[in-house]
């Protein structure tokens, strides 16, 4: 049997992506992996998206996800996944930023013509009036003080949709803020690189790290449109999964190298937990912010 590739299945989603919009419930595609049981059984499937699962019975037969679809010769399995909503993560607990409207984590430093920054979402940098391209100020949570500390303010934001092609794929919603507060210069004049992985992958394992315990998982596809949004890569996230608050957390291979940066959360569980995790190649964000990304530990 041939190994289906990335290109096969970008062409098999391209020939078949409007049809399958066109069946109840479906509201995008992936490319990724097949799953059964939370199980990976196939390291290729296109991922058909729908807002909820319905039993076969209700549905018309004509109305079914196909099992597989063909391509060049070859059979590719589909992967009903129940996506329901979207959710930008920020929120109201005491992570690590907040614009003193909404919060999320930091995701890295940053340094341009020697000045130093925190980058997070750019939604995370709206302040309250909204707008993360207006000057807001910017705090960090100090567990001593139980209170956020004003380091400094917005200077620069990318909210673009992406070009839907290879490398330059989804959404990207990023920015920073310059620092003026001395203990967080000396932080990040004293962070290393940020170390960067190679472009994302199906089944690739990940971490991040909010608030809170770390949260794991792994890619379950990439570039995938979901509710007529584009996404460089869906997690798919094991245990409480993620909440809202974090916004901006950067997801690394289990070595440490940076892979990508939350944005959405989608499928949510008992708990209010996001079981899956749409988020941005971290490679992307620095090219569009123009900056050199510095690990903030």
């Amino acid at each position: 049997m041939r190994r289906t590739n990335l290109g096969t299945l970008r062409f098999a989603r391209e020939s078949r992506h409007d049809r399958l919009l066109r069946l109840p419930n479906v509201v995008g595609t992936g490319l990724g992996v097949k799953r059964r049981g939370g199980d990976v059984i196939n390291t290729a499937a296109l991922v058909v998206f729908v807002d909820r699962k319905l039993p076969l019975t209700d549905l018309r037969t004509s109305s079914h996800v196909p099992a597989y679809v063909e391509h060049g010769g070859q059979r590719i399995p589909t992967d009903v996944v129940e996506i329901g909503e979207l959710r930008l993560e920020f929120g109201a607990a005491p992570y690590f930023i907040s614009d003193l409207a909404t919060k999320g984590v930091v995701t890295a430093f940053a340094r341009t013509e020697g000045m130093f920054h925190i980058v997070s979402c750019a939604h995370c940098l709206r302040g309250e009036d909204g707008d993360p391209h207006t000057i807001s100020p910017i705090g960090v949570w100090d567990a001593a003080q139980n209170k956020y500390v004003e380091v400094g303010q917005t200077m620069f934001a990318v909210e673009a949709p992406g070009f839907g092609l290879p490398g330059n794929f989804g959404f990207v919603d990023a920015g920073f803020a310059g620092l003026v507060h001395r203990e967080m210069i000396d932080q990040a004049r004293s962070a290393p690189p940020l170390p960067i992985g190679p472009p994302p992958r199906r089944g690739l394992a990940v971490v991040g790290r909010g608030a809170g315990a770390p949260i794991e998982g792994a890619i379950d596809a990439v570039e995938a449109v979901i509710l007529g949004r584009r996404t460089d890569m869906l997690i798919r996230m094991t245990g409480a999964g993620s909440f809202p608050g974090h916004s901006g957390m950067l997801w690394r291979t289990k070595s440490g190298l940076g892979v990508g940066v939350h944005t959405y959360g989608a499928q949510f569980v008992t708990g209010g937990g996001s079981r899956y995790s749409l988020a941005t190649g971290i490679r992307r964000v620095a090219r569009q912010l123009q900056v050199d990304l510095f690990d903030p530990g």
